[in-house]
């Protein structure tokens, strides 16, 4: 990820909130992932599994 921040490059940071379950979650991640791939975007998966882990 450094090496696509130094150059400038646009890569996509996403993913939910929160980590609900598994199951959805990895359906979240695929679902962006072939997304992603189709337009040639570098993706990195982030989401946080507590709901307390929020600026308040």
């Amino acid at each position: 990820m450094k090496q696509l921040i130094k150059r400038g490059k646009f890569f996509l940071i996403a993913g939910p909130c929160v980590i609900e379950n598994e199951k959805d979650t990895i359906e979240i991640a695929e679902k962006i992932k072939k997304i992603t791939d189709e337009l040639n975007i570098p993706f990195v998966f982030k989401s946080s599994y507590k709901k307390a882990n929020r600026t308040k």
